[in-house]
């Protein structure tokens, strides 16, 4: 059956699946925006990528300094990942993924992002025309679905010939867009992050962990550019609760597990368990801002209304934070209704971030324990003890976590949605508008 009517039009009973296929013959971004469910996305390649997913024995996170997770926050949540996402490896050349291809092929996605090259280059010491030898298999090999391309972005510099290599790669990989379909370059997110005045291909000051890899700071910036090439092909997608009664403890229709979404009220807390200076001022009722460390810095709490018309922001004014002082906003208590051990979550937010200095974090997640268990994270932008101040750049925007179930057992311990707003150095300033707070059970749709 070709999915086609008798009008030559797509057939309404076809999956959303085989429709975005059938429509992404005449585009990517065409076929992701007529489906009816999002894209979901998976990762190849080498390290830069691989570096999006934080996964361990008690945690499933996105990282701060994985671009892709910058990228679809500025979109609004483009895409989904899907389970077996990431198939990126530490340390991977063209030779590497090309022998792993059939794992990769095998994962059931939209689309895929893929990082490679440098490995090539500056690990396996092949020469510009012997990567693009590889890069075109690679390239070949996944030509059945879109691919979108981090080309190779400044490191530190070894010597001019790796140099002339990586910029013969990227204008070979750019060129490849006008005869290969299903190929996206994001030419630019080498300049996102080159030093300009350099003559040896090396990322400006503050944007590297060490001397391969972006951090934090330097990840805004791929993503932004990651971000604009993509902007119009993958429109966001986030489900936002858009009123007070999508809410488990108002209706037990609803899935979403915050009792107070939309932010309403005063009456919550403010409190200081790490002993420093309590915040004060309006907090939305059902959730609390706590001062967590014991620093001097103040916060000035405030309800302003959403531009949206849906709802207020919760407003965190922070001045004079010492180093690595840190406030958590949160849902008071625990949260015990419409979930179970076992369910899958999901949890998202409006965060918007303006007039900050030395600011390191700014992440929504979900923390969790069943039967008193090992504490569980689940983190949309996983900050760390190495993480830079970020930049201007970074402004915020809709943060998700990926949807992933809790520990099994009996009893829920403990469940919060938080997010917390972390300071590297002293000085500290940061204006936080957190917006249409969002716990889905997933389990339950």
């Amino acid at each position: 059956m070709s999915g086609l009517d008798v009008f030559g039009r797509l057939s309404p009973r076809m999956g959303a699946r085989q429709a975005a296929a059938m429509v992404g013959a005449a585009g990517a971004g065409i076929g992701a925006y007529a489906s009816a469910a999002p894209p979901v996305a998976m990762v190849g390649g080498d390290s830069q990528l691989d570096r999006t997913f934080l996964t361990t024995a008690t945690e499933n996170s996105l990282v701060g300094y994985g671009a892709l997770n910058h990228a679809n926050m500025v979109l609004g949540q483009a895409w989904d990942w899907v389970p077996g996402a990431d198939q990126a490896v530490i340390g991977d050349s063209t030779d590497d993924v090309l022998t792993r291809m059939a794992e990769i092929r095998a994962v059931d996605c939209d689309l895929r992002f893929l990082s490679l090259g440098t490995n090539d280059i500056w690990g396996d010491l092949r020469t510009g025309e012997q990567t693009i030898a590889g890069l075109g298999q690679v390239f070949d090999a996944l030509s059945d679905k879109p691919l979108i391309y981090i080309p190779i972005t400044p490191r530190s510099f070894i010597d001019a010939d790796k140099v002339s290599y990586a910029l013969q790669v990227n204008r070979w990989a750019a060129a490849q867009q006008s005869v290969r379909r299903n190929l996206i370059v994001v030419e630019r997110a080498v300049d996102a992050i080159i030093d300009p005045s350099s003559t040896q291909f090396v990322a400006a000051a503050g944007l590297l962990d060490g001397a391969v890899h972006w951090n934090n700071a330097g990840a805004v910036k791929v993503g932004a550019a990651i971000a604009a090439r993509l902007a119009g092909l993958y429109p966001g997608r986030a489900r936002m609760v858009s009123f007070a009664g999508d809410a488990y403890p108002t209706n037990n229709a609803s899935n979403q597990l915050l009792p107070s979404p939309i932010l309403s009220g005063t009456s919550g807390g403010k409190t200081a368990t790490g002993g420093g200076t309590a915040p004060t001022g309006n907090v939305a009722a059902g959730f609390e801002v706590d001062h967590a460390v014991a620093g001097t810095g103040a916060c000035a709490c405030s309800l302003v209304a959403r531009a949206d018309g849906i709802g207020s922001d919760q407003r965190l004014q922070i001045s004079g934070a010492a180093a690595n002082d840190r406030w958590t906003f949160r849902n008071t208590g625990n949260i015990t209704q419409g979930v179970s051990p076992g369910e899958v979550l999901q949890a998202l937010g409006d965060i918007r971030i303006s007039s900050h200095t030395n600011l390191t974090a700014a992440n929504l997640f979900i923390q969790a324990q069943v039967d008193g268990g090992s504490i569980n994270y689940n983190q949309a932008l996983r900050n760390s003890a190495a993480d830079a101040a970020y930049g201007a750049g970074f402004v915020g925007g809709i943060q998700r976590t990926l949807a992933a179930a809790l520990p099994a057992g009996a009893t829920i311990t403990a469940l919060q949605f938080r997010v917390d707003v972390r300071f590297g150095a002293a000085g500290g300033a940061a204006d936080v508008l957190l917006g249409r707070p969002n716990f889905w059970n997933l389990s339950r749709q």
